[in-house]
């Protein structure tokens, strides 16, 4: 087989990347790399915001969000990392479109089953910030938030691939060692928004960790990141635009 540059072939068409030898087999030390490029984007996300507030540190963090991660898995893979996002084909970003409503729909059902089970549930904070904006501010808080859920994509799927690498290595076959990874990521990303949700481990991983699960189908399915992040936008956007427009609407009823 030819060697390729990253993307060049379609994901769907080889495997998932970096857990074996597509596009290349990534070593623990660079795991840790690209983990460690994970963790610094994860801090620049909140750390830069506090630095410089406003829009202008909103976005800076965003943006430190996603190049951190791609930094760290550039210099883990060799510059491999484009090799997360192939394409997208319109059928990879429909795909992520089709996801969106389902990931609605089972967010809801957690968070109901959640708050029977807790007696009471931690609002997202962003919600009451949204309300608080004027309708242009709104709109870049919006546009603002693609970064930053592109980042979220990517500290889900690269400890997916990690952990999916580190089964395989122990001997597990593709399909568990990929359940293992799915499960596991989904965890992980639920408990990066504990202080969202007032360090409640219940919602946190009954809510936000089952609704990632949902949001990480797409790219089980297409392996590339534009489906997954596609799902992941028209979720938030609907989802915050939802409870903004609720709060107008109370504000004009009173």
């Amino acid at each position: 087989m030819k060697s390729m540059r990253p993307g060049d072939q379609r994901q769907g068409e080889l495997d998932f990347p970096f857990y074996a030898a597509t596009p290349v087999a990534l070593s623990l030390r660079g795991w840790l790399i690209a983990g460690l490029g994970c963790l610094v984007g994860f801090i620049a996300l909140f750390g830069l915001p506090q630095m410089a507030p406003g829009a202008g540190g909103r976005l800076a963090g965003a943006l430190a969000f996603v190049a951190a991660p791609l930094i760290g898995l550039s210099i883990a893979s060799g510059g491999h990392a484009r090799s997360l996002f192939p394409g997208p084909r319109a059928k990879d970003l429909l795909i992520g479109l089709a996801f969106a409503p389902v990931s609605l729909a089972v967010a809801a059902l957690a968070a109901v089953l959640i708050v029977q089970d807790l007696g009471a549930a931690t609002a997202n904070p962003v919600v009451s910030e949204l309300g608080r904006m004027g309708a242009l501010q709104q709109v870049l808080f919006f546009a603002s938030a693609i970064p930053q859920l592109v980042g979220e994509e990517l500290i889900t799927v690269i400890p997916l691939l990690a952990v999916m690498a580190l089964c395989v290595r122990r001997g597990a076959d593709r399909r568990a060692a990929l359940l293992a990874g799915w499960i596991v990521s989904a965890a992980l990303f639920g408990v990066l928004h504990l202080s969202t949700y007032g360090w409640s481990l219940g919602q946190a991983l009954g809510v936000i960790g089952i609704t990632r699960l949902v949001l990480t189908i797409p790219f089980l399915i297409t392996k590339t990141l534009w489906s997954s992040t596609v799902t992941h936008i028209a979720h938030d956007w609907l989802t915050l635009g939802a409870a903004v427009w609720l709060i107008n609407a109370g504000g004009e009823a009173a």
